[in-house]
């Protein structure tokens, strides 16, 4: 919790009995289930018969804005592919040059290669979320389908908060015995410098009303901070029949703090760690490999398809109506900028007892193993001296990465083939959870003597607008949407991800290269079979692409 902020305690905590234990991933097949209920979860309906009317009478505009952007994706197309080839003919390079900003790198300008392959292949499928699907949301806001939001269940608040991103913010404290023992979620981090909650937002009126999260594991308390517009703090724990003076109060103040929660996890997990994946490390590597690797190598040939699209994510910033902008890059996330980061190693260890213990860091860690084979074979067969100036221009040019160079190699690979997979996941359980029920943040703040519904049920203009607005940009950018004209070759699981790795020289080389790649997907397809109740990895793009 912030120092400058007070703090008061809502009741006093004794060990709960077992009957009222909120238990963690102890039973897989139950937290499938709650995992899938919270997927699954929507609001109550409003007319949906006014909503299909309103539908057909404003499905022209909807129609008439996909066609005005189409036209604008082909004029742009064709501006690009002109300016593409007088760049070629008067041998002019065009190269993608990048900013930092609050400690991250973003993509300032792409190339022209790259802005014509993103608007060819990425760009038309935006079309339908900003036109078609942007209309179906506001009719349903219009009609009072956003008027009510779910309040989860304790153990589905567990869940939620056990199997998406925001499980990467914990902090697990440890017996000597190495059993954890406590979990601490601090969303205080992300508001510590120069950065503020309010900074933390996608757009006006979005509140991060939660500040810390404190599971016991051993008594199964599950504690929520609460802070208020003047910054007052206030512990409120889950009450169970063994809390001393629980009251009907208690119970409320619960209820409250969930509310609070559930836009707060959604929040956290777009604004907070969403950025570090998508932007900075994979941003940089994305604009300066083409500078030092040659294109007839096999490195080129294993880095291009899961760097392609990630210099010109921004580009449809330019392009389409619902801006999507890193809402906050803080400093306090370049820790997962590791080879691998810390919940990965400390989940290799052999007699590591984490495990089971947050379920989405565990579907990571195995996809993060399987990569590490992968990149333990192509170390074998990939241009050693290529490798070296490749990092090494890579150092000096990206300055928000420290001791690159110092780096095992093996590992450097196999977290930059890993990341792109986390993003695609993050997308993936993140899409499939907002767009049915949650919010980003809260679209009002804390008030100690208010109600749930305040939180998740108010007025046309208040809270159900903050819900369509969220919904409508999740839908938009959330959810991976097949690129067009690649048949599917820029997936992770495809066959032809590196294109048979012709572009290399060699044959033996090339048959090296593909025996490892097929070790590769038939890993992948295991856990995809074993986790794809959670993420299902044969879905995800190959690259940061959206």
């Amino acid at each position: 919790m912030l120092s400058s902020r007070t703090s008061m305690t809502s009741q006093s905590v004794l060990t709960t009995p077992s009957s009222s234990k909120l238990h963690l991933n102890v039973n897989l097949r139950a937290l499938k289930r709650r995992f899938k209920r919270v997927t699954e979860l929507g609001q109550p309906k409003g007319n949906i018969w006014k909503e299909h009317i309103l539908f057909i009478m404003l499905a022209p505009l909807g129609l008439w804005l996909a066609a005005l952007l189409s036209l604008v994706l082909v004029v742009v197309s064709l501006g690009q592919s002109v300016e593409y080839l007088l760049r070629y003919v008067t041998m002019v390079s065009s190269r993608t040059t990048l900013r930092t900003y609050m400690g991250c790198t973003f993509t300032a300008l792409p190339s022209n290669a790259d802005r014509l392959d993103f608007v060819l292949h990425r760009g038309p499928t935006y079309i339908y979320g900003h036109t078609i699907g942007a209309v179906k949301n506001f009719c349903k806001w219009a009609t009072g389908g956003f008027k009510e939001q779910v309040l989860l269940s304790d153990a589905e608040v567990l869940a939620l908060l056990m199997t998406t991103p925001v499980s990467r913010m914990w902090k697990v404290a440890c017996n000597e015995e190495g059993r954890p023992v406590s979990m601490v979620l601090d969303m205080g981090d992300v508001t510590k410098g120069d950065v503020k909650a309010t900074d933390i937002s996608l757009g006006k009126g979005h509140y991060l009303c939660v500040e810390r999260i404190d599971f016991d594991i051993e008594t199964s308390d599950l504690s929520v901070t609460l802070v208020d517009s003047d910054g007052l703090a206030r512990v409120v724990h889950r009450p169970t029949e063994c809390i001393a003076g629980s009251t009907s109060n208690d119970e409320r103040l619960w209820k409250l703090a969930k509310a609070h929660l559930q836009g707060a996890v959604m929040l956290a997990n777009a604004s907070c760690q969403q950025d570090l994946v998508h932007f900075s490390f994979l941003n940089s590597v994305a604009a300066l490999t083409p500078d030092v690797v040659p294109k007839c190598s096999a490195l080129h040939a294993l880095l291009t398809p899961h760097l392609r699209f990630t210099s010109t994510n921004g580009l449809c910033n330019k392009l389409l109506p619902w801006k999507a902008k890193p809402a906050s890059c803080l400093k306090a996330n370049n820790a997962l900028i590791a080879f691998p980061p810390e919940f990965v190693t400390d989940r290799l260890e052999p007699d590591n007892k984490l495990q089971g213990l947050l379920p989405y860091l565990d579907f990571l860690t195995e996809v993060y193993k399987a990569m590490e084979v992968y990149a333990q074979n192509l170390w074998v067969v990939i241009e050693h001296d290529i490798f070296t100036q490749w990092v090494r221009h890579m150092a000096e040019e990206v300055k928000s990465v420290k001791g690159l160079s110092k780096v095992d190699p093996v590992k450097l690979l196999a977290t930059l083939l890993w990341t792109t997979v986390v993003h695609g996941a993050d997308h993936d359980v993140c899409g499939r959870i907002n767009t049915k029920w949650m919010m980003f943040g809260s679209a009002v703040p804390v008030d100690w003597d208010g109600e749930w519904q305040d939180v998740l049920k108010g007025s046309l203009f208040g809270t159900q607008l903050h819900a369509f607005r969220s919904s409508t940009f999740i839908s938009c950018f959330g959810g991976y949407k097949n690129s067009w004209f690649t048949k599917g070759a820029d997936l992770l699981v495809s066959p032809g991800l590196y294109n048979d790795w012709n572009s290399v020289p060699c044959e033996q080389t090339r048959c090296r290269l593909r025996a490892h790649h097929g070790t590769l997907l038939a890993s992948l397809h295991g856990i995809s079979k074993k986790w794809g109740w959670l993420s299902d990895v044969a879905g995800l793009p190959a690259s940061v692409s959206f």
